[in-house]
């Protein structure tokens, strides 16, 4: 990035780089990049994405102008699954659906990406397993997890989200009557 950041563009005026999931960039990772973002060459434009801004070191986050992007419709989401995941299971799609959110990357990374896909199946049986209070499954559901800091990430963001659906159905408002 730091070397093709200060080759000139050749059709444009401008070069766009995008640092998808910055907070998962180590220290060191970041730190190499912070004079990048504290002086970008002419005409290079830089975007981190992240989905929790308290992942990023403070030093980059103190360069950056946040914009802050909102969840999409429930309705959005669906087309959006429909238009980019033609070839999975409606089931998934729904799953996918409910746990992203709002946000349709994460929307299409559980419906299509391998690790994704993992995510949502673990995330459910956790789910079971927590709510039939059995421990035993709840080991197994989780061995998966034990080497991958990644899936486990995504397991553990999807389950929360299983979680606060949950609990959002459970404690619904209903009119006296």
């Amino acid at each position: 990035l730091i070397k093709n950041a200060y080759i000139r563009p050749n059709e444009s005026e401008r070069r766009v780089f995008l640092v998808n999931r910055a907070e998962t960039m180590s220290a060191s990772a970041a730190n190499a990049l912070l004079k990048l973002f504290e002086e970008p060459p002419k005409g290079v434009v830089l975007l981190l994405t992240c989905s929790n801004r308290m992942g990023l070191l403070k030093t980059i986050s103190s360069r950056c102008i946040p914009i802050e992007l909102y969840p999409v419709s429930e309705n959005e989401c669906s087309q959006a699954l429909q238009r980019y995941c033609t070839q999975t299971d409606r089931s998934l799609l729904d799953n996918a659906e409910l746990l992203a959110g709002g946000n349709i990357g994460r929307a299409i990374y559980y419906a299509s990406d391998k690790e994704g896909i993992s995510a949502v199946s673990i995330s459910g049986k956790l789910e079971l397993a927590l709510a039939k209070k059995n421990k035993l499954a709840f080991i197994q559901a989780a061995a998966p997890l034990e080497k991958d800091v990644r899936l486990f990430s995504a397991v553990l963001l999807a389950l929360n989200e299983r979680i606060r659906n949950a609990l959002t159905e459970r404690f619904k408002y209903k009119e006296p009557m």
